[in-house]
């Protein structure tokens, strides 16, 4: 009995140490998602800088930046997902990116202005995200505008605290008005 849960364990840590290693290749792409680069529910929230900018702990209410808040994918989208991978996979078809809602924050000295909904075109082959007139390198976290040139850069924040961050923002907002 011992010597079949030794061999399970091992078993385990050979799988685990090939997981391990087959993520450490995309880990460090920005929204790199357990799941898959393409989960149809998945949500993000980014935050793009300047280069002049640096986060602190009160970054959000005193600083300069674009917030974006990538949603999930509407509902033809994912419809389309299983188009993708269920059909087109058969004949070899590798899908290369997908298109989801996005809304744009932008705030100046934290003074916010008002949300921009687009949509915004991740691809994994090169492995940009494309919004309006800028583009974000997940290899590299550049933030760069439509002259190919740098803005700044743009990390991943946590999700639930940054969607309880905008719901504050935008009621306390609404408020003022």
């Amino acid at each position: 009995m011992t010597k079949k849960y030794f061999i399970l364990i091992f078993l385990i840590m050979i799988l685990d140490t090939q997981a391990q290693e087959t993520k450490s290749g995309n880990s460090e792409l920005l929204l790199y998602s357990q799941f898959g680069e393409f989960c149809t529910m998945c949500e993000a929230t980014l935050v793009c800088i300047d280069e002049k900018n640096k986060i602190n702990d009160a970054f959000l209410d005193h600083e300069s930046y674009l917030l974006i808040h990538l949603e999930t994918r509407t509902f033809w989208s994912q419809i389309a997902t299983i188009w993708e991978f269920f059909i087109r996979n058969f004949d070899g078809y590798q899908v290369k990116g997908h298109s989801r809602p996005a809304i744009l924050y932008s705030s100046e000295i934290g003074n916010w202005f008002d949300a921009e909904t687009t949509t915004a075109e991740i691809s994994i082959d090169p492995n940009l995200i494309k919004i309006k007139q800028f583009v974000i390198d997940r290899n590299t976290q550049d933030w760069i505008d439509h002259k190919e040139q740098k803005i700044g850069s743009c990390i991943r924040l946590p999700l639930w605290e940054t969607l309880e961050y905008i719901d504050e923002r935008v009621h306390k907002s609404e408020n003022n008005e």
